[in-house]
């Protein structure tokens, strides 16, 4: 999967914004599928409240171009929330909300790590347990539904990335782990 940002507003309506976005892809595709090269691409959820990226964005972008998968980036979603992914039900939602759009087989693709924000935008990505994010409650929103799911650590150290590792391995089955 490759996975882009979407992008930002530039003084557009967030209609046009994603219209051009979903142009832009059709365009990307045709160029590719051209050269026999039709990879699947992954749309992310951007960290800052102002882009263009917001989980509706994405599912949007997602259900019109029906190549294009959602990316969860939990980090992102917790700064844009103010702090809001600290239960079991927020990262439920989302992930019943990717579940809706991604084709039968195709596996939950998600980025995690710790986070930093101020004003619901993304500061930095921290060290796993110097803020607020925790694995846990992915981990038991992960079990509710019958989907595999790839989890990338975005941590910007490697016992960070274990320590989350850890966290989702305990008794899952159906994640496929890795950083």
């Amino acid at each position: 999967v490759v996975v882009f940002h979407p992008g930002f507003l530039l003084e557009r309506s967030r209609e046009a914004a994603l219209d051009a976005v979903v142009e832009q892809l059709g365009t990307l595709r045709e160029r590719l599928e051209g050269k026999g090269r039709g990879v699947p691409f992954g749309v992310e959820v951007m960290g800052r409240v102002r882009d263009l990226g917001s989980l509706d964005d994405v599912l949007e972008i997602s259900r019109r171009t029906n190549w294009v998968r959602p990316v969860l980036d939990f980090a992102h979603m917790h700064a844009t929330s103010d702090g809001g992914f600290v239960g079991v039900e927020p990262f439920a939602l989302a992930l019943e909300a990717v579940d809706a759009v991604l084709e039968a087989g195709s596996p939950f693709h998600i980025h995690f790590s710790d986070i930093a924000f101020a004003n619901r935008n993304e500061t930095k990505h921290l060290p796993y347990g110097e803020g607020t994010l925790r694995a846990d409650p992915l981990r038991e929103a992960l079990y509710l539904l019958d989907r595999p799911a790839t989890v990338i650590s975005e941590s910007p150290d490697e016992r960070s990335s274990q320590a989350i590792r850890a966290v989702l391995a305990a008794g899952a089955s159906s994640v496929e782990r890795s950083s």
